[in-house]
């Protein structure tokens, strides 16, 4: 059951979202377990039953995980006013941080050690959200029939990644025929045979 949301000033809330905005690292589901521990551990506007509950809800949604949680919490505390706040302020740091990125990445891309640490990043990211989804296992994770679903859910998401790809979105499943080889049916000619006007012998 949520907390009342007369104990629970805006401006706490909006503080809460703008330092995950900036310190949060990892992704959306290792911003998760950090919004856990500060709604649910430190300041208890949560409880543990229903931060899982609207998890689940944000990750059913559209977007991050971590957006639509932090979203969805605010406008349960505040209302809409919460809501759009606490959206705001935890995206507008991300917001300024890529597009600054994105115009100075190939520079950083040609700095050895900045290229290093950038590969490093994406490693640690990994472990970051194994470590995350470890202990949101340990929270939610009570009963054999939610061991085999989760065991389900990661069989089928390696399979997919293992051999999925993108669908051919051809119908009869064969490759599109190659431009030259159409271009050379169109006018008439073997597209293995030079055409008129060239020298066989190039090559």
């Amino acid at each position: 059951k949520l907390k009342s949301s007369s104990d629970i000033s805006l401006l706490r809330l909006a503080r809460v979202a703008l330092w995950l905005g900036i310190a949060g690292f990892g992704g959306g589901f290792a911003i998760v377990q950090q919004l856990r521990r500060i709604v649910v551990q430190r300041y208890q506007w949560v409880t543990e039953e229903a931060f899982l509950d609207l998890f689940a809800v944000a990750s059913a949604l559209p977007g991050t995980p971590s957006t639509n949680l932090l979203t969805i919490i605010g406008a349960r505390l505040k209302g809409m006013v919460g809501g759009i706040l606490a959206a705001t302020l935890f995206l507008l740091p991300s917001v300024v941080v890529m597009i600054a990125f994105g115009a100075i990445h190939s520079q950083f891309r040609r700095i050895a050690p900045l290229a290093a640490f950038l590969d490093g990043m994406g490693v640690a990211t990994i472990g970051v959200v194994a470590g995350v989804a470890t202990d949101i296992g340990r929270s939610t994770l009570r009963k054999y029939f939610d061991w085999a679903l989760a065991v389900f859910a990661v069989v089928a998401l390696v399979a997919q990644v293992d051999g999925g790809g993108v669908p051919d979105p051809r119908p009869d499943g064969r490759r599109p025929a190659d431009p030259e080889r159409r271009m050379g049916r169109r006018h008439g000619r073997n597209p293995a045979q030079p055409g008129r006007g060239e020298d066989p012998r190039q090559g």
